[in-house]
């Protein structure tokens, strides 16, 4: 992984060096080899990183240092790291809602918003006075049971919220088209992808790690090019799977691994495979 110094992986209780990217592998940096005492200042600086599973089925991350030496990837270190996930079914629409981690809760960053936003509709919806009068009396019995045990009485109706369920799940993004407001979650699942990219990308830094799955799902091929122009102009790493030979031949930077019919996993993909997906890719083009 690339990591900036921003991310605090050089200020842990053990200093982590960092390994050499030779284009393909990580390597010894120059200094390590024996070149010279100096410390290593690769031109292409990454880190190692390893997650185990013990006997006791817990997760242990570390950081296997040049000269094999394994240290602890801290949470503080990882809790720096933000992560912009898109997935392969409509799970990155919560973005485009005010809900609790959404990218759209992180721009906004006003955690007294959804409260402000429960008082305010409380002020104006009665629910109380939506009961029916059957309601109204088993209401009011209640809060005598309740009372005659010294428990909390004097019960109404009211809009309540908690971490996982809010009336700020109700509020979500609009979009003018042709003069009419419509929420954007209802859009096709190429713009309601891109979008949650944008609005997660407005609030990201240096060292947010974008996961997109199926990058080629529900865009046209003149979309996905431009989302790989837009991913190609960061500077944070992005990890993607993807079925289409169209994306294949617009990664022309990118490090490609593949897994064939047998479930075996490769790498070092020939370039007669990138030469017949960017054949396939202008024959899409022309048609």
């Amino acid at each position: 992984m690339a990591l900036p110094d921003s991310s605090g992986v050089s200020t842990q209780q053990k200093f982590s060096w960092p390994w050499a990217w030779d284009g393909d592998n990580a390597v010894l940096p120059s200094s390590l080899e024996g070149v010279s005492d100096d410390v290593p200042t690769p031109d292409a600086p990454v880190y190692r990183v390893r997650v185990r599973g013990t006997s006791d089925l817990e997760l242990i991350w570390e950081l296997v240092q040049p000269n094999d030496d394994v240290d602890q990837f801290s949470i503080a270190v990882r809790r720096k790291i933000g992560l912009i996930r898109l997935s392969a079914d409509d799970r990155n629409d919560r973005d485009l809602r005010l809900v609790y981690g959404s990218a759209l809760d992180r721009l906004l960053a006003d955690n007294a918003l959804r409260p402000r936003i429960s008082k305010d509709v409380s002020d104006q919806i009665d629910l109380h006075k939506s009961l029916n009068d059957n309601g109204k009396t088993a209401l009011k019995e209640l809060s005598d049971r309740l009372r005659d045990a010294a428990l909390p009485a004097d019960l109404r109706l009211g809009l309540t919220t908690s971490q996982g369920i809010s009336i700020g799940a109700l509020v979500g993004l609009l979009a003018e088209k042709d003069g009419v407001s419509l929420p954007l979650a209802t859009w096709g699942a190429g713009t309601r992808r891109m979008a949650a990219l944008e609005i997660a990308s407005s609030t990201e830094n240096e060292t947010s790690i974008r996961l997109i799955d199926e990058i080629e799902r529900g865009l046209e091929p003149y979309r996905l090019r431009k989302l790989f122009s837009i991913l190609s102009g960061s500077q944070n790493q992005t990890f993607l799977t993807t079925h289409s030979s169209v994306a294949i031949a617009c990664a022309e930077e990118a490090h490609l691994w593949y897994m064939d019919s047998a479930g075996a996993i490769g790498s070092d993909v020939s370039p007669k495979f990138r030469m017949d997906s960017s054949r396939h890719h202008a024959q899409q083009r022309v048609d």
